[in-house]
């Protein structure tokens, strides 16, 4: 089980692989916010792969609001923040792309991954190969996934 942000559910919706999460890490956990910021694309692919998810149980929106800790961090984001609060009152991993909602979690002691982490183990697990793991990668930024083309570069040489 892990929580997730609106970024990883995004690009792994836009893409049609939603279903790595379920196969890498059983459930999901979403806040409010997060499936309120995907849903307002409702006709999107990646609102109805939600939706659908959602139905068959495996991504469970949970209420969750940030703690006082977190009332410091007032320029992020509050789905991040809350999605960081849930994390860390279940003691879970959170799927966030946003480098220094990543520091926030890590600062509050929530092991924090992004949208290539789970690439990158659905390659390891043998879910996907690499040819399909770097054709994933391109459709996530030709739908506006950000990525330095050091990182990319970094990320397809880590598949061998």
């Amino acid at each position: 089980m892990i929580v997730s942000n609106a970024t990883p559910l995004i690009y792994l919706g836009k893409t049609g692989y939603l279903f790595l999460l379920k196969k890498l890490f059983g459930k999901v956990l979403i806040v409010k916010e997060v499936y309120e910021e995907i849903l307002k694309q409702k006709n999107s692919k990646e609102a109805i792969l939600l939706k659908e998810s959602i139905k068959e149980g495996w991504v469970i929106i949970e209420y969750a609001k940030a703690k006082r800790e977190f009332e410091k961090y007032s320029w992020i984001d509050i789905g991040e923040l809350n999605s960081i609060s849930l994390a860390k009152d279940k003691n879970l991993l959170i799927l966030i792309d946003d480098e220094t909602a990543k520091q926030i979690a890590g600062i509050n002691k929530v092991k924090a991954h992004g949208t290539l982490f789970v690439l990158k183990l659905a390659y390891n697990k043998k879910l996907i190969a690499k040819d399909e793991t770097v054709n994933i990668l391109n459709n996530m930024l030709d739908c506006g996934f950000y990525l330095s083309g050091k990182m990319y570069s970094d990320f397809v040489n880590s598949l061998d």
